[in-house]
């Protein structure tokens, strides 16, 4: 049966596909004459994010794990020591299928891409858009973790090359290459927010050895850069 979904004409066809006669006779697809976009679930951005960073762990099977809170989503819980990280760190970047999930506290990124409520039968999960996914995905610690992650990658694999960054960013998390605009737009970001200098952030994790060499203010904004790629719609959403 997936051998046969997998090689249909459908299956293969983007969502951007646009036939006129098709789109005259049968506007909403109803007779699945194109692929319908659709967004990744939750527990798929968990894992993209991670993929593209470089640091997802793909142990299977064994107990679930609770990737580090901050202390806003931690005062979500009636006691938040009940929440506790594994010791060792790579188990919190396991696929988000092993995240603890409760019946009355869903993992905050889970809950923002409308994860169904546990408690209650699903046969088919909402699709939202909604403010605080793009506030998440945006400002939370792991999201920047990953992003720090993500431009550590770059360099590594690219060396101290802007241009190449960018070629090397949109081939790992887009699969294809940047157009023109793009490029240029990615490297005056850079420039710009480099020039800016790095901004004022509670002190944490050092940085990367790669990063490090680049300075503050070029790690900050290549990090920037790796963390709007996140956010962008090509990244979450399947055409």
């Amino acid at each position: 049966m997936h051998r046969l979904i997998m090689l249909s004409n459908t299956y293969q066809m983007t969502s951007r596909f646009v036939d006129s006669a098709n789109s005259r006779i049968d506007p909403d697809n109803a007779y699945v004459w194109r692929m319908n976009r659709y967004r990744l679930e939750g527990e798929a951005i968990w894992d993209s994010m991670h993929s593209v960073a470089g640091d997802i762990y793909f142990k299977m099977g064994g107990r679930p794990v609770m990737p580090p809170l901050s202390k806003v989503e931690l005062g979500a819980l009636r006691n938040a020591k009940e929440w506790t990280t594994p010791a060792d760190p790579r188990e919190a970047n396991r696929r988000g299928i092993y995240v603890t999930v409760r019946r009355n506290f869903s993992f905050p990124l889970f809950d923002r891409f409308d994860m169904p409520v546990n408690a209650e039968s699903c046969p088919r999960r909402d699709v939202t858009t909604v403010a605080p996914q793009v506030l998440w995905t945006l400002n939370n610690q792991i999201s920047f973790a990953e992003a720090q992650l993500f431009a550590t990658r770059l360099v590594k694999e690219a060396g101290d090359n802007p241009s190449a960054w960018t070629d090397k960013a949109w081939s790992i998390a887009l699969a294809r290459p940047p157009s023109a605009q793009e490029k240029q737009e990615a490297l005056a970001m850079m420039a710009k927010l480099a020039a800016l200098g790095p901004t004022k952030r509670d002190a944490g994790e050092p940085l990367p050895e790669e990063l490090a060499k680049l300075g503050p203010a070029r790690a900050e904004a290549l990090t920037k850069l790796c963390l709007a790629i996140f956010n962008l719609d090509e990244f979450i959403y399947v055409d």
